[in-house]
């Protein structure tokens, strides 16, 4: 009879191809450090919840506090249950506290008492740790009728101002606030752009004459292994024709070329095994197309290095949590002869051979 494996079993590693600039460190509005947060969350939520939830004690102590003030009756029975033979104070407590979140997020499977709970704790952490914009948006109340209104007539009009339709939703409720206003900002330009991405490859198509595809329902992913660490790159790309990747960025200011966007139209034609790439500017309702070729040699050099450094680096950050919270080590590996199927050619552009 066969042995029963005992070798530990990490959570795979899913990069974004519009996370691969800031996980190089070359993005200048998205930090690594924000980015590895990010990734941690989706890859092991319950490191990420249980570790991140003691850097911010008081924030979730405050969340499950006001959840059990506003409980039902069954969620209220459960209490006792999450309580029960903790030592008095349990939030002003680690252990305690850490014994009350493991309870929350346990290790084999979820609690479907807590599941309420947990949603409004990873939502709590997601604001402090990463998501600060969208937690000014959420404290500020922005009627959503004002917000899609401005946003259409952005779409309609592309030379009105973005910030011009920031300050009047912010002005109909009284809002002052330069976050707030910078916040509300963004995130027109961010919806503006994904809007207009249809109208924007559609009118290069037109212009061209060329058939395109547009890729808004197939995901591209690349296993990745290099020197013995594991990982998946994934993206999907606004468009494509024959023999070429077409990404799309809406400007709002100027024609340019930001590093992390070329370095994302080279993510694309990595996973789509394409030799040609275009990136596609938006200025005003006017199209600039312009044109960049793979380049093997910064994915040997930089893109995959930068990708194992950043893959090792939040493995362990994941297991030193773990150990962290005393959790057994031991498990079975029903997944493990599915991880010796990935590509064990880091740099290579074709398929993945199964």
């Amino acid at each position: 009879m066969a042995g029963i494996s005992t070798a530990i079993v990490r959570p795979m590693i899913t990069i974004n191809a519009s996370e691969l600039a800031s996980v190089m460190a070359r993005h200048q509005y998205q930090p690594r450090q924000k980015t590895m947060l990010k990734v941690w969350q989706r890859t092991d939520q319950r490191t990420f919840c249980i570790a991140n939830a003691l850097e911010y004690k008081s924030n979730i102590s405050a969340v499950i506090r006001h959840y059990y003030e506003t409980a039902d009756v069954q969620a209220t029975k459960t209490k006792d249950t999450l309580l029960n033979g903790l030592v008095d104070k349990w939030d002003q407590n680690e252990q305690s506290f850490i014994q009350v979140m493991k309870v929350i997020f346990p290790e084999n499977g979820s609690n479907d008492h807590f599941e309420k709970l947990r949603f409004e704790i990873l939502k709590e952490l997601k604001y402090l740790t990463y998501c600060r914009e969208e937690r000014v948006l959420y404290e500020s109340q922005i009627r959503s009728n004002d917000f899609l209104q401005e946003l259409q007539k952005l779409c309609k009009d592309e030379n009105r101002p973005v910030s011009e339709s920031a300050k009047e939703i912010c002005e109909k409720q009284g809002i002052n606030s330069d976050e707030v206003i910078k916040a509300v900002e963004s995130k027109l330009t961010k919806d503006r752009g994904t809007k207009l991405e249809s109208k924007t490859i559609d009118a290069f198509g037109k212009d061209k004459e060329i058939d395109y595809f547009k890729a808004e329902d197939t995901i591209e992913l690349k296993f990745m292994n290099c020197g013995g660490v594991e990982w998946v790159l994934q993206g999907r790309a606004d468009a494509l024709v024959e023999d070429e990747v077409i990404e799309v960025k809406n400007r709002t200011n100027r024609f340019m070329q930001p590093i992390y966007d070329l370095i994302q139209l080279q993510a694309y034609l990595f996973l789509y095994n394409k030799e040609k790439g275009v990136l596609l500017e938006r200025l005003k309702g006017e199209n600039k197309e312009s044109k960049f070729e793979f380049k093997e040699g910064f994915w040997i050099d930089d893109a995959i290095p930068a990708m194992k450094d950043f893959v090792e680096e939040l493995q362990n950050l994941i297991e030193k949590s773990k150990n962290q919270f005393s959790e057994d080590r031991s498990h079975t590996s029903p997944c493990k002869r599915h991880f010796e199927k990935y590509d064990n050619s880091p740099i290579n552009k074709k398929p993945c051979s199964e």
